[in-house]
């Protein structure tokens, strides 16, 4: 697979997805259930990266588990952006749970993606510990833009 994850890490996303939409959906097309899980596996942050993408291709009896894990792992703005969209679309409203842990997790640790991943937990219907930012609530709707798009790609066939 290709190594996507510096154009697509944090809010990159944002700036550059357009750009590779088409080999990223191809490659998305090409990932596998067994593939993503392995990307999300907690190893390093650059495999977690595009398995947050990647993941948007499957349902969250397949993934959610998974996906919920590397959340639990995630340490900061290289990927927090990228899994927790994943975990809005994939698993919903029950990853609020672990959305909070990271967002405590952050506070204490100052990892710096706390407001924005509170606005996932906003977008969720659910209050977090901190208020998100208008910049967090933009840059929210923006990659969920994208990933709504790319799982929409990533189901054609």
């Amino acid at each position: 697979m290709h190594p996507f994850y510096l154009e697509m890490m944090g809010l990159n996303a944002l700036l550059n997805a357009e750009a590779l939409w088409d080999d990223l959906a191809l490659e998305g097309r090409r990932a596998t259930e067994a593939d993503v899980k392995q990307l999300l596996a907690p190893n390093h942050w650059r495999p977690v990266v595009m398995g947050s993408w990647f993941s948007l291709k499957f349902g969250r009896d397949q993934v959610g588990g998974d996906l919920a894990s590397a959340i639990g792992l995630c340490r900061g703005t290289l990927t927090a952006p990228p899994l927790s969209v994943a975990a809005a679309i994939v698993i919903g409203d029950d990853a609020v749970p672990t959305l909070l842990d990271y967002i405590e997790r952050d506070l204490e640790r100052q990892y710096g993606s706390a407001t924005f991943v509170a606005a996932v937990v906003e977008v969720l219907g659910s209050d977090a510990p901190v208020s998100p930012e208008d910049r967090d609530r933009g840059a929210l709707g923006s990659m969920l833009a994208v990933a709504h798009r790319l799982r929409s790609a990533l189901a054609a066939d």
